[in-house]
């Protein structure tokens, strides 16, 4: 009897079982029927399609092709739509999928302010640095202090794309492009120049950056502390170098300890350290 009665229970558990994957399996399937292709192509105020634009509709996440568009699988009802492109102000707006297959989106150019203007300015002049060094000297630590400030550039537009508010991008634009304008100075001061002549003979070798990190004020200040140590046993703190100048420029940044800037300064200083580390016969 008590067997019998094991064998109902688990025939009843096996039912139940293939009753809820079956309910399962119509659930999924009515779903997936409610969903529907749907497109929204990204334009520029003059019509031109804008390829490689991050664009998020509700939940949903994208990235437009080379016609402009980014293609979502969607439930109809109305959703949040949040488009950032460079150079370019933000888009977001609600719209109602299920309407048709397309939205179009026409993005305004971003209206530039005196930060921006300056980051322009400042990445412009360190491109001319690099080119007034030109061919005659070695280009092993000129090209790794241009790319810095390269990477610098997309720090600083990439924060300007994360944070909401004005202020905060405009001081984020304004500190980096005060150390990509420290920089291109520093690539062609005399002493540096009378460097790269030196290490003519040399052959030139390529240096990766560091990686980004965003560290305390505490440790930041003990990074700077460092690589002032590494400097003045290297070649001696009185001497204009590479090095030193990126080593002023996070010592000034670090005066005003916002969240990027000591994220910008740490990137900095690991970059001097880098340097006099992988480059350092190039400095001697």
């Amino acid at each position: 009897m008590e067997l019998l009665l094991l064998a109902a229970f688990a025939l009843f558990l096996v039912v139940m079982l293939i009753a809820l994957l079956i309910l399962l399996y119509f659930g999924i399937t009515r779903s997936n029927k409610k969903r529907r292709q749907f497109s929204i192509l990204v334009v520029s105020s003059f019509g031109e399609p804008l390829e490689g634009v991050d664009v998020k509709l509700g939940d949903e996440v994208g990235i437009t092709d080379s016609y402009g568009k980014a293609s979502f699988h969607s439930q109809p009802g109305e959703k949040e739509l949040h488009i950032l492109a460079d150079s370019h102000a933000e888009f977001r707006q609600k719209i109602k999928v299920g309407d048709g297959p397309l939205y179009q989106a026409r993005l305004q150019k971003d209206r530039p302010t005196q930060e921006s203007k300056s980051l322009e300015e400042a990445i412009s002049s360190a491109r001319e640095s690099r080119e007034e060094i030109g061919t005659g000297y070695n280009p092993a630590i000129p090209d790794f202090m241009f790319n810095l400030c390269l990477a610098i550039y997309k720090m600083a537009l990439d924060e300007a794309r994360s944070e909401s508010g004005a202020k905060a991008r405009s001081e984020s634009q304004k500190n980096a492009a005060f150390a990509v304008a420290s920089i291109a100075k520093g690539m062609v001061e005399r002493r540096n120049l009378s460097l790269y002549a030196k290490a003519k003979g040399k052959k030139p070798r390529t240096v990766e950056l560091p990686s980004l990190r965003t560290p305390d004020l505490i440790s930041a200040r003990q990074k700077l502390a460092q690589v002032d140590l590494l400097i003045t046993h290297s070649t001696g703190k009185s001497a204009i170098y590479p090095p030193l100048v990126l080593w002023k420029t996070a010592q000034k940044l670090l005066l005003e300890p916002s969240i990027f800037n000591m994220r910008l300064s740490a990137f900095i200083l690991d970059s001097a350290e880098k340097m006099i580390v992988e480059l350092g016969d190039f400095l001697a």
